[in-house]
């Protein structure tokens, strides 16, 4: 039997461990839970602001913009979105693997990276980063969607790739998310034709005002999506880690009532014998 000492060493340290994982979990319990809020209030700001640039663009169909445009596909950019901390369990693996599943389709491909994770993962595989975003809030700010719309914008009017791609994890809730790939660039717009409207001072001119608004939405509802489930991910983490560590103390504490009485049934057995030679 190990030593008591030992025994009782190892429970003390587990049992710190245990507290800073309960801890840790509740904290990711109060921010997954502003993060769900925020989920929800940017979803129909994000479908009304998609109905309203397919309004837009079906009255404005003959008007010519450059994020309107589809051309061949020689060089693609993903825009990856990952979580920038770890104890998130597997949250990242879903989308990194989507995100080369998806580069595979086009003859060439370069990455945005949003997320250490994402960073350390591409730059690990030689893989070519056009960007990379980190550090960025619990709270998501519209200011690092903006940075990310606008370095995307402005690549895409380059010609250094010729469309993009945005690869994260959507929240559905508590206990699940799944893996999303939504097309950026260009834009993706259900053109309405029911409805005609009189532009001042031009189409072209409400366009270029809308269209990259429509960006820097989609990649701030990216951003949120994925803050909520990498919470709710590192939630469920913490709790794991907290009750596989309680269940340690407790065949840790068996293991050392154990070794107390095989230690004291071993003085019994050494004292027995003295004291009846001695009667």
């Amino acid at each position: 039997m190990p030593r008591t000492r030992e025994i009782s060493e190892r429970i003390r340290g587990i049992r710190g461990i245990e507290q800073i994982t309960r801890a840790l979990k509740a904290v990711s319990m109060a921010k997954a839970a502003r993060a769900q809020a925020a989920v929800q209030a940017a979803r129909p700001y994000n479908r009304m602001l998609r109905e309203m640039v397919g309004l837009i663009a079906g009255a404005a169909r003959h008007a010519r913009h450059p994020l309107l445009k589809t051309r061949a596909v020689n060089r693609a950019c993903l825009v990856v979105v990952s979580a920038d901390r770890g104890l998130s369990g597997g949250f990242d693996v879903p989308v990194l693997r989507r995100a080369l599943e998806e580069a595979g389709a086009f003859p060439a491909a370069v990455y945005v990276a949003v997320g250490r994770k994402a960073v350390s993962y591409l730059k690990f595989r030689g893989l070519e980063l056009a960007a990379m975003f980190t550090n960025l809030d619990d709270n998501v700010h519209i200011k690092d969607a903006r940075s990310i719309a606008h370095y995307v914008i402005a690549g895409y009017k380059r010609g250094d790739f010729d469309r993009v791609d945005l690869v994260f994890s959507e929240f559905v809730n508590f206990f699940a998310h799944r893996t999303v790939v939504a097309p950026l660039i260009p834009v993706p717009v259900r053109i309405e034709t029911s409805r005609n409207y009189i532009f001042e001072p031009g189409a072209e001119a409400v366009l270029e005002a809308v269209l990259p608004l429509f960006i820097e939405e989609a990649v701030f509802h990216a951003l949120t999506e994925s803050k909520a489930g990498e919470h709710t991910a590192r939630l469920a983490a913490m709790d794991g880690a907290a009750r596989n560590a309680a269940e340690m103390i407790d065949r840790l504490t068996l293991q050392l009532h154990r070794a107390r009485q095989a230690a004291v049934t071993g003085e019994l057995l050494e004292i027995i014998p003295a004291v009846t030679a001695l009667e």
